[in-house]
């Protein structure tokens, strides 16, 4: 294991040595990616009623996730540019939408193998659709902190364990090894569909038979994300800089798969 992360990082630094103008800026253009997220997700928010159950909020809200994954997409496209150390131009990142049906049929395949798990919670606690409308996430947020502050007292704790029991716990347990198997299995269909642009079935395939060690993969990106944690607390930049060199450390692991299955 060892080896195979000094052989991913050697190869990692050989290629951003090799166009060092080039990655500085694809961080230049992740920074701006992420910061058009965050100010344009802090406008959007103070000035339009984002999650209400409209017709128009809900096109918005479809049309800005689907615009950012083609941005997304463009992106991974400009590094796995710079793996093939082809020059490319950074305005390059929008000409590959073309590949978001394909690439936005896969994010929501992954997304179904949760409902049964959602719905379980769904049923358990009751969705306030005037309260939350299509804000989900904050529904969870909510019910979280919620879970937390019963769980923090005692005579709360013993109501709450009545009704929801160690059984529901069982059941939520069995639930989640469904996604975390699909994310587990096919955690680079996404890649191969913008690497090889090939069909939704051949990225699922090829994603099957090149992730056959999943205590590789898993230990890689536990060690990914405490360094990009530790990255994160030295600044924004650091930290964006630290998670651009994570996505070459991962697509080059791919790379490697995909290799060695030619083989």
């Amino acid at each position: 294991m060892i080896i195979l992360i000094q052989n991913l990082f050697n190869q990692s630094i050989t290629c951003i040595k090799y166009n060092i103008p080039f990655f500085i800026s694809l961080v230049l253009l992740h920074i701006l990616i992420m910061l058009s997220i965050m100010i344009g997700s802090d406008w959007i928010s103070n000035n339009i009623e984002l999650y209400s159950m409209h017709v128009g909020p809900i096109i918005l809200r479809i049309s800005l996730f689907s615009f950012f994954l083609g941005v997304w997409i463009g992106y991974f496209k400009l590094i796995l540019h710079l793996i093939d150390k082809k020059k490319k131009s950074i305005i390059s990142i929008f000409q590959s939408f073309y590949l978001l049906p394909k690439v936005l049929l896969a994010r929501l395949l992954s997304y179904c193998t949760a409902i049964p798990f959602f719905i379980f919670i769904i049923n358990k606690f009751p969705y306030d659709i005037k309260k939350y409308g299509t804000n989900f996430e904050q529904y969870i947020i909510d019910l979280l902190s919620n879970l937390s502050i019963v769980y923090s007292d005692e005579i709360s704790r013993n109501l709450y364990s009545a009704y929801f029991n160690y059984t529901d716990i069982v059941i939520l347990i069995i639930l989640t090894i469904l996604p975390i198997i699909f994310m587990l299995r096919f955690w680079c269909v996404e890649i191969i569909l913008i690497d090889n642009e090939c069909s939704l079935k051949q990225g699922f395939l090829l994603s099957y038979k090149l992730t056959k060690i999943i205590s590789q993969f898993t230990l890689l990106v536990i060690i990914i994300s405490l360094i990009n944690i530790i990255m994160m607390l030295l600044g924004f930049i650091i930290f964006i800089t630290s998670l651009t060199i994570s996505y070459i450390f991962i697509f080059q692991y791919y790379r490697l798969l995909l290799n060695k299955a030619r083989l």
